[in-house]
């Protein structure tokens, strides 16, 4: 026994004759040529099966929202034959069908509307999709319904999700600007009343050193039923301008409010840094900016120095520091 499996074994190694090998090549073609006619013979046969539609409902009646949809699935029973038969059947993937809903007959309540659509309404669309000498033999269900409530609209801001990375000493010279800033939501009432604003897609801008003006899609909040938005992009601009640093000197006052006081401020001039386009660099001016203390800070803190504030300054310039920004000071009797 412990001979004869190495021998088998070896035997099996050894290489196939020609006449073996011709013998299992007409077995192999005569099995193939078989299953061949038997599909064949089966697939000339007439069959019933159901096919199953995914309702896609369009054209909705206007200032109306779809709040549920009972028919989402239409079965079809079909009788026919033929290898796209069998196709279809056993594809995983269920087909869409488009609706209109335009021409419903609306039934009218207190509280939601219910639009009906018979489904053999839909055979002429059944019959253009169905594989060719299909038979439609039922259809499940046979009314479609649609349930509706009245649409509520507002007005709400878009927020852009940006991303910006500049080249050296390049900023935005003015804030983003959307255009539009704000887009009409549409929907049901008690799902728009909770949504205060519409975010644009996440959009990153590298190397800036110019204007750019960009088309951003808007996302729909996800909702059930959903939301509607009036227009599904938004246009932003950017305006990027050079930047340099400039120093300005400016005299510090005491701002006393009604109070009459002599004073003497340690130093009486602060050096204010700041960064400044280059287009605007020639309109800086220390007339347009002023620089205070406050008597209240010294009635609060009499031991202490006390900060200096810029309360005016052009709206082309952006304050960097203030030096020195605290300063001594004497009130005189």
């Amino acid at each position: 026994m412990k001979e004869l499996i190495p021998f088998l074994f070896r035997r099996n190694r050894k290489p196939m004759d020609g006449k073996l090998r011709e013998k299992l090549s007409v077995f192999l073609f005569c099995l193939f040529f078989s299953v061949i006619m038997w599909g064949l013979i089966k697939l000339s046969h007439e069959y019933d099966v159901t096919y199953k539609y995914r309702i896609q409902p369009t054209g909705m009646p206007e200032n109306m929202v779809l709040v549920s949809q009972p028919d989402s699935v239409l079965s079809v029973s079909i009788r026919g034959s033929g290898v796209e038969l069998y196709r279809r059947l056993f594809s995983s993937r269920m087909r869409n069908l488009p609706l209109s809903l335009e021409g419903g007959r609306v039934k009218f309540s207190n509280t939601h509307s219910v639009l009906a659509i018979r489904a053999s309404s839909l055979r002429p669309q059944l019959v253009a999709d169905l594989p060719a000498g299909a038979i439609i033999t039922g259809l499940e269900p046979d009314t479609l319904r649609f349930i509706f409530k009245p649409s509520y609209s507002k007005l709400i801001p878009v927020l852009p999700q940006l991303k910006l990375q500049f080249v050296s000493q390049y900023q935005l010279y003015d804030s983003v600007q959307l255009i539009p800033d704000s887009v009409m939501i549409m929907g049901m009432r008690e799902i728009v009343d909770t949504i205060r604003q519409v975010y644009t897609e996440q959009k990153n801008f590298r190397g800036l050193n110019e204007d750019v003006t960009a088309r951003l899609s808007l996302i729909v909040p996800e909702s059930y039923p959903p939301v509607r938005l009036m227009s599904d992009s938004i246009t932003v601009k950017l305006k990027v301008e050079k930047f340099t640093e400039a120093q300005i000197l400016l005299p510090v006052r005491l701002e006393a409010g009604e109070h009459e006081i002599s004073y003497r401020l340690f130093p009486e001039n602060v050096k204010v840094t700041c960064r400044v386009s280059l287009r605007d660099y020639d309109k800086l001016d220390a007339s347009l900016f002023s620089a205070v203390v406050y008597y209240q800070d010294i009635h609060d803190n009499p031991n202490t120095r006390i900060p200096v504030e810029i309360v005016n300054k052009p709206d082309f310039v952006r304050i960097i520091r203030i030096d020195p920004d605290k300063i001594e000071y004497l009130i005189m009797q």
